[in-house]
């Protein structure tokens, strides 16, 4: 189960849900290809006993990018972006975890970066500002705009629709007493 999914509090629903972008792994992916360019060269060019030495070199390159791509696949699956009636959830990371829980009502602005392959991919940076001067800054996040307009909607949400959803939960929870009891 999902880190936001447990931490949700009685009543509160998920609007919206997304996590970081696939282009995380562009660089790992690039370091990989880089080593087999070069056991390629190694031994179509060099041949003999220097392509040894040049295939140590390759080796250690992939190596480290399979070492950097399983740290980012595991960050990638690991990352939540929700927004719920009541707050923003944000988990970044297993062994170096960063995490966000800001209630909307505390939520000042919603600031999203994309640069131009940010806008054709559509990923990009969101900066989230709370009450006073806190200020998170998260990169790579897919779809940042829908991102933006959903939590806009949630924060939007005026006391009368909260009521009415607070209304429903409870006529929902008579419902099944009802049935319970029969």
């Amino acid at each position: 189960m999902s880190y936001a999914k447990n931490n949700l509090s009685p009543g509160e629903k998920m609007v919206y849900r997304t996590s970081q972008h696939w282009i995380l792994f562009i660089e790992s992916i690039s370091i990989i290809l880089t080593a087999l360019l070069i056991f390629y060269f190694s031994t179509v060019y060099i041949g003999g006993e220097g392509a040894v030495y040049v295939n140590y070199m390759a080796y250690a390159t992939l190596f480290f990018g399979m070492f950097k791509f399983g740290h980012e696949y595991i960050r990638h699956h690991t990352s939540e972006f929700v927004v719920t009636t009541e707050r923003v959830i944000i988990k970044i990371g297993v062994f170096q975890r960063t995490s966000l829980a800001m209630p909307l009502s505390k939520i000042e602005s919603v600031e999203v970066n994309q640069t131009l392959m940010g806008q054709i991919l559509d990923f990009g940076t969101i900066h989230i500002t709370g009450t006073g001067t806190a200020t998170s800054k998260f990169e790579l996040i897919n779809h940042p705009g829908t991102f933006r307009r959903k939590l806009q909607l949630a924060s939007e949400m005026d006391e009368e629709d909260k009521e009415v959803t607070e209304a429903q939960t409870h006529q929902e929870q008579r419902q099944v007493r009802r049935l319970r009891r029969r």
